[in-house]
């Protein structure tokens, strides 16, 4: 807890001891949550991004749905982890980076450079975009269309699909739907479980040197670019 240190704004380590792929990516979680309700459509090219078996009309309840999605966001992050692993032994090879690595933690002991197993941590980090967005759209999607029955699946697709033009009523049912803040259990509840799996699915891996990957909880300056390769959603 001493050697503590907050790299930049959001990689946090201790000091001098890690590989520098501590913060390597973002995930855009709204665009993962948007794809497995399409069945891997863009709703703002229309076009297939992905090549999915289910959308939003396949599932009869709730859980299904929520598991659907989580099956996504772990196949895509473990993608990513997997191809940081991939990185860090082309880095190694490519550029070794050796007056750096003298000054990192047991690279000098070990006879290694920082990214060839070196650093005595070889920790990940990347930011999950947008997991308040996805706890609001999911408990929208939860009343709306397997608790009150407002809408159905087909529905509420078509309507994202148009940006809710021609069903003003449908849009302000699901604007006041509660959101995640307003000090009500159940929305409140959506976003911790989903912040919990989430990062559940980055704290399950481990790298090719055996660290881990950090789940970096913030939006910052990315989030109109994210926001911006995203069509209407439910919340």
């Amino acid at each position: 807890a001493a050697m503590y240190v907050c790299g930049g704004c959001m990689e946090i380590s201790p000091h001098g001891m890690n590989s520098d792929l501590l913060f390597s990516f973002l995930f855009n979680t709204p665009k993962a949550l948007e794809l497995s309700i399409t069945g891997g459509r863009s709703l703002v090219t229309g076009k297939r991004e992905m090549d999915l078996s289910h959308s939003l009309i396949d599932f009869s309840n709730f859980e299904d749905l929520y598991d659907w999605f989580l099956f996504l966001c772990n196949e895509i992050l473990t993608a990513k982890f997997r191809s940081l692993d991939i990185i860090a032994r082309e880095m190694a090879h490519c550029r070794p980076g050796f007056l750096i690595s003298s000054m990192i933690s047991d690279c000098l002991e070990r006879g290694r450079s920082m990214q060839d197993g070196g650093a005595r941590y070889h920790d990940y980090g990347g930011t999950p975009i947008g997991l308040q967005h996805v706890a609001d759209s999911l408990y929208a999607i939860k009343q709306a269309v397997f608790v009150e029955k407002y809408c159905s699946a087909e529905n509420l697709i078509q309507s994202l699909e148009n940006n809710f033009m021609g069903d003003d009523g449908l849009y302000h049912y699901l604007l006041r739907i509660p959101k995640y803040g307003m000090d009500i259990p159940e929305p409140n509840q959506m976003m911790d479980t989903v912040l919990k799996d989430i990062t559940g699915i980055f704290s399950s891996y481990r790298t090719c040197y055996n660290g881990r990957v950090k789940p970096m909880i913030f939006n910052f300056v990315w989030s109109p670019s994210i926001g911006n390769n995203l069509g209407a959603s439910a919340d």
